[in-house]
């Protein structure tokens, strides 16, 4: 029964990461626009305004159209406390506790006593060249693999989602560096996790199983 239990718990724990990995593909690919999506947004005295807006969350600004037409408005960061569209709910943050170091952060967890956070980056517009292999019988009867190369689109920007903390009202960036302090305090509630991160059979590059281990066990606390 321990085999069957732990068989099961493996299973959950990798259906929980590939959610995760899923999540955060279809979540970055929601931070960047190209059409106006109805939304609206708060100011920083919390009045709110609604009509259409793009967004493209690496950017510090985006477009504001409070009624439909060609007039546009240019929103800066410095202007806003958060934005909602059908997209996706966005809060402005600071990093490193510098006012100069606004950006759109995205909710990616939030514990009893830590809020997680993507910041955006810009990569490229466009994804580069892919191979593909196709397998075929060969001449000699074996399998063959022919190689070719499938272009990218060039046209939607490419960004990388990049893990914040927060604490004492600004976030800092996860690292390699800090990762154990950080989450062993954030995830104290899941001493099973805690204690995995800490002997290192969790590393930071497993950063997204261990926000799926940690969601799979508290899920069963609750």
């Amino acid at each position: 029964m321990l085999y069957l239990w732990r068989n099961f718990q493996n299973l959950m724990y990798k259906t929980f990461l590939l959610l995760s990995l899923t999540i955060l593909t279809l979540s970055a690919k929601a931070q960047t626009s190209t059409r106006y999506v109805p939304g609206y947004y708060f100011d920083n005295d919390g009045k709110k305004f609604t009509g259409t807006i793009k967004l493209n969350a690496f950017n510090d600004w985006f477009f504001f159209k409070a009624q439909p037409g060609p007039l546009s408005e240019k929103i800066k960061i410095e202007q806003v406390s958060a934005v909602v569209t059908n997209d996706d709910s966005l809060t402005v943050m600071t990093e490193d506790n510098k006012v100069n170091r606004k950006y759109f952060a995205k909710l990616r967890l939030a514990t009893p006593v830590m809020r997680f956070y993507y910041k955006y980056k810009f990569n490229h517009f466009g994804s580069g060249p892919s191979m593909v292999i196709n397998s075929g019988p060969g001449s000699s009867g074996g399998v063959s693999n022919n190689i070719s190369w499938k272009p990218g689109s060039g046209i939607d920007p490419s960004v990388n989602p990049i893990l914040m903390y927060a604490d004492g009202g600004t976030t800092f960036e996860l690292s390699k560096r800090n990762y154990i302090e950080v989450l062993s305090k954030a995830f104290a509630d899941a001493p099973e996790v805690v204690t995995l991160i800490q002997d290192k059979k969790l590393k930071f590059q497993n950063v997204d199983e261990i926000f799926g281990r940690y969601a799979m066990t508290t899920q069963y606390k609750r």
